[in-house]
């Protein structure tokens, strides 16, 4: 690893303590890009050290997080974030100083331990979500086909290029050079079809043995009109009132879908497309359902709110210790968001009502004070979002009239908020959290089809429109079950569009009815799969579009 240090690191009162550090690393280091999104914004990425002690190497860390606390007079930032603990290293181009130019880029790096390696980030959201797929098993050694394919590359190499080519799409457009764009989207088919790459070089005997591997990772055929494939219907006996909501199997967390239908029955469909189990709550689920580890066997619950009680149940559908309790029988809830603010189960239960009213509990059914209401100026018009931003809890509420507000977990109002988009909004936003409030940006679609981002200073920083046909025409910004990336939908007298986040249209699809249809947004990387169903329906269908070139 000395070798990749080339030099160039400027000398400062820091280099005698950051050479200290860069000797505590060796045998391994990795540069990973996240997948993108749009072709817009720079991917996230990371670094991954192999640390040779992590006393060594946590105590050298300290010493130089004390320095840069020290001279720049602040108070070192950690963050609890479940088991792990975030650190801020508040010093320009950090891992560049420590492995080489190869590895800049970093305004500010964040770091975390994790077993025996040291992972830098410069955006400490991008931490909390990789803690996130940790702890929901959505890792490479749980990926038959990742696991399939590392077994045919190189165990042992000195160097190493992985690549999706899928999920590296948007990195390839953004970053390739003009000349060669043009031979890049002509051969985008045959590019993703073997869509998992390797390069190695390996030394044996002095000298270098070079393998590249191209693998077709197998997928459906694309076939349906338009590009559309329907993958999966399922009837029902009565119409569903519900769209449907993607959960994890309580025991071995593979992906599953509870719906609900004019009965009041909850459906479960199971990860291979049957029926499971289902359970008959007598009363309409309001909002989304939700899970989350509840009770001493941290098995995943259902948790949702239905016109004046918040509700848990297990897998059998018996009610959890200290459920279901009364938010009040006079009141009509909406929705219900829940926060785990510490990530430590100890959960925080938002709901609101008809009036634009907020009411808060915890597990036990306690009122939080500040919360019992928090009265907003109007209805809500998405369910309530929590971020963290260097150490300060963030709920935004966006209200149907247009006003936008931020709270902190007292109900009180953060400066800057809350303010106007002077049009009117029913859906959600995306929140990309960055170091401070100025640097964490939100984008909303409004009912006509504006496109607007602000900080959490309460500062529009951007306004796009998107073309509308037709007065009739109404749109929703509908996001992915992570929160990641989003897609915003355009309804008109039956038609359905879509659009990317760079605002390019996906495709349009037209039914035969003109009632609204309820959209959901699923990227499982490289293709997005959208469930539209009419508001009520007996059906619902499940389309993918494989992303344009």
């Amino acid at each position: 690893m000395a070798r990749l240090r080339d030099g160039k690191a400027p000398k400062d009162a820091y280099s005698p303590t950051i050479d200290s550090l860069a000797r505590s690393f060796n045998q391994e280091i990795a540069l990973a890009y996240m997948e993108s999104y749009n072709m817009n914004t720079s991917p996230d990425k990371m670094v991954i050290a192999r640390m040779e002690s992590s006393g060594k190497t946590g105590a050298r860390l300290q010493a130089l997080a004390q320095q840069l606390s020290k001279a720049q007079s602040e108070k070192i930032y950690t963050e609890q974030y479940g088991n792990y603990t975030l650190q801020l290293l508040d010093l320009e181009e950090l891992p560049a100083r420590l492995f080489g130019s190869l590895f800049s880029g970093f305004e500010q790096s964040y770091v975390l331990q994790l077993d025996n390696y040291m992972i830098f980030s410069p955006d400490i959201a991008s931490l909390r979500a990789l803690i996130d797929d940790i702890n929901a098993g959505e890792v490479w050694g749980r990926s038959v086909a990742q696991k399939s394919f590392l077994e045919e590359t190189l165990q042992e190499g000195n160097f190493s290029l992985y690549l999706n080519t899928v999920n590296a799409w948007y990195i390839l457009n953004r970053y390739v050079q003009e000349e060669n764009r043009e031979d890049l989207l002509q051969n985008s088919s045959l590019i993703r079809r073997f869509n998992q790459v390797s390069v190695q070089f390996a030394r044996a005997e002095n000298q270098y043995y070079t393998s590249v591997l191209f693998r077709r990772q197998e997928r459906n055929t694309d076939g349906g009109q338009e590009g559309f494939e329907e993958e999966l219907t399922i009837p029902f006996a009565s119409r569903l009132i519900s769209p449907p909501y993607p959960i994890q199997n309580a025991i071995d967390r593979s992906r599953e879908v509870v719906v609900q239908d004019s009965m009041q029955v909850l459906h479960n469909i199971t990860a291979t497309g049957s029926r499971g189990w289902t359970d008959s709550l007598q009363t309409q689920v309001r909002g989304a359902l939700q899970q989350v580890e509840l009770g001493n066997d941290k098995r995943l619950r259902y948790v949702f709110a239905t016109a004046n009680r918040i509700q848990a149940i297990d897998n059998l559908g018996r009610n959890l210790e200290h459920f279901p309790f009364n938010v009040g029988d006079t009141l009509r809830l909406q929705r219900l968001a829940v926060f785990d603010f510490e990530k430590n189960r100890d959960y925080r239960f938002l709901v609101d009502d008809a009036l634009g009213n907020l009411y808060m509990f915890d597990t036990r059914g306690n009122a939080i004070p500040g919360w019992q209401p928090r009265r907003m100026d109007y209805r809500l018009a998405a369910t309530p979002q929590h971020v963290r931003v260097g150490g300060r809890d963030v709920i935004l509420v966006l209200l149907e009239n247009g006003y936008v507000y931020a709270l902190n977990t007292k109900g009180e109002t953060y400066p800057g908020f809350p303010f106007s988009l002077r049009v009117p909004i029913t859906s959600e936003g995306v929140i990309r959290a960055g170091a401070d409030l100025r640097r964490s940006v939100v984008t909303v679609v409004t009912r006509y089809g504006e496109v607007v981002e602000f900080n959490l200073q309460g500062q529009v920083v951007k306004r796009e429109q998107l073309p509308r046909p037709s007065k009739s025409a109404m749109f929703d910004l509908v996001p992915d079950a992570s929160g990641r990336s989003y897609i915003i939908v355009r309804q008109d007298q039956g038609k359905v569009a879509a659009f990317d986040q760079d605002l390019e249209e996906l495709f349009e699809k037209r039914y035969v009815t003109s009632t609204p249809k309820i959209v959901q947004y699923f990227n499982f990387g490289g293709a997005i799969r959208y469930t539209p169903s009419p508001k009520p329906a007996r059906r619902k269908h499940t389309y993918t579009v494989r992303m344009p070139a």
